[in-house]
């Protein structure tokens, strides 16, 4: 399986937003539901601080 970025973040979200925040937003519903219930997506909003 093959997922590309457009390298944009999404819903015009900033780095720093990020960072203070600790914002959670999918781009992709389905496939973050599909995800889910493959257990590929063991927490929601998890990855940006483990990335951080």
């Amino acid at each position: 399986m093959e997922i590309r970025n457009k390298g944009l973040l999404y819903g015009g979200l900033t780095i720093e937003q990020i960072k203070t925040e600790m914002v959670s937003e999918r781009r992709n519903e389905l496939i973050a539901e599909i995800f889910h219930e493959i257990h590929w997506i063991e927490k929601w909003g998890r990855g940006i601080s483990l990335i951080l």
